[in-house]
């Protein structure tokens, strides 16, 4: 097969979307290399992802835009100029990766394939700006209409497509997502002592990575870390970054006075992950809501319990032995409270979910993500 993916994301977003493709393009290239991929990206200046390409795939096979228009309108060369290219690649397939086909591919004769994510703008719109929910809709409904078939990366998007736009059931196939490697790997106990010093965490922590937004609802694992009482014996680590919210999280944490006990990293090294979530006692994701949910499986892959949300798609990543709070109760912060204490005081707890979560989440080892993948490519074309 010769198969064509929009890979903007993968060299230019370092989380998320741009995880997704990457970890896709590993798989692919380790265990079916007797395909052709082509990878369509906008000029590459990225060193950190550019590098990376040069390690994980043939970058003989990037494809920039060339030509005035393409060079200095390169959005717009991704979004519809390239679909006046296409065919002359030959391509079986044209995977774009990230909610959105470029306008003008129904006119191209080869099989054509959208990856969904979620619906989060549609769910929560008051998160986005008016332009942007515009744009996203008109972008995933042209998708969906001349898409082949659609990859919905767990049931609950399957469903969002279903409800609230409505696409035949029968055009959605669920192809659930990895991680990437690093964290299928135990690490030594001094490198994972190295890495906590690196980032002064000299006690026992709980552990949240992720973007810092209202919809992450980090303001109640603040307000809930707080009324366990747990503060001054552990810290509270919080990994990632953002702007009026993060602005929000350490004004609380200032009023209530754990100034030492909250620690705020902002945005890491990609290496230092694995280290931080084995370091930790649980894994504390309160999301209101989330497409998947990567570092779910991330902390699970880490061995590290996981305490969740209740709803969306969190049980489907998490599995059948993690904690799950209602996030949307008035007593979720009581709640969440009372599961840090829990974790806390019960080894043989954390060791059942640890042992439990591990055995859960094989299923998004990256060969069986990418077989599915490719048993989806084999069979529409």
């Amino acid at each position: 097969m010769r198969i064509g993916f929009d890979a903007k994301r993968a060299f230019h977003n370092n989380t998320g979307l741009g995880n997704y493709s990457r970890n896709l393009f590993v798989g692919l290239q380790k265990y079916f290399p007797q395909h052709e991929y082509l990878y369509f990206s906008p000029p590459l200046k990225n060193n950190e992802l550019l590098f990376w390409g040069e390690q994980n795939i043939k970058m003989k096979n990037v494809i920039t835009p060339a030509g005035i228009m393409g060079k200095n309108f390169s959005s717009l060369w991704r979004s519809v100029f390239i679909s006046r290219e296409l065919e002359k690649y030959h391509l079986d397939i044209y995977h774009g990766l990230s909610h959105e086909l470029p306008f003008g591919i129904h006119h191209c004769k080869l099989k054509k394939i959208v990856t969904m994510h979620d619906l989060i703008f549609m769910r929560f719109p008051h998160f986005f700006k008016t332009i942007d929910r515009t744009t996203y809709l008109k972008k995933i409904k042209y998708a969906c209409k001349c898409a082949d078939v659609i990859v919905a990366i767990c049931e609950q998007t399957k469903r969002d497509l279903i409800n609230f736009l409505n696409v035949p059931e029968k055009k959605i196939q669920v192809v659930y997502q990895t991680c990437s490697p690093m964290f299928y790997e135990k690490l030594e106990r001094y490198i994972i002592q190295n890495v906590l010093n690196k980032h002064h965490i000299y006690k026992k922590y709980f552990f949240y990575v992720g973007s810092l937004n209202e919809r992450k609802n980090v303001l109640t694992l603040i307000d809930a870390f707080h009324r366990s009482g747990l503060y001054g014996h552990y810290q509270l680590v919080i990994a990632g970054a953002g702007k009026e919210y993060q602005t929000k999280c350490r004004t609380r944490v200032d009023k209530l006075r754990m100034f030492d006990d909250v620690l705020f990293l902002g945005n890491i090294e990609n290496n230092d992950l694995p280290a931080l979530y084995q370091g930790a006692l649980a894994f504390v994701y309160p999301s209101l809501f989330e497409g998947f949910g990567i570092p779910i499986i991330e902390a699970l892959f880490s061995g590290t319990p996981v305490i969740t949300s209740k709803g969306s798609c969190f049980p489907e990543a998490a599995g059948p032995d993690s904690i799950y709070i209602d996030t949307h109760s008035q007593e979720s912060i009581d709640e969440l409270a009372m599961r840090l204490i829990e974790i806390e005081k019960d080894i043989s707890l954390r060791d059942r979910m640890s042992s439990k979560g591990l055995e859960y989440v094989q299923k998004f080892e990256i060969k069986n993500t990418t077989q599915n993948m490719i048993d989806l490519y084999k069979k529409i074309i």
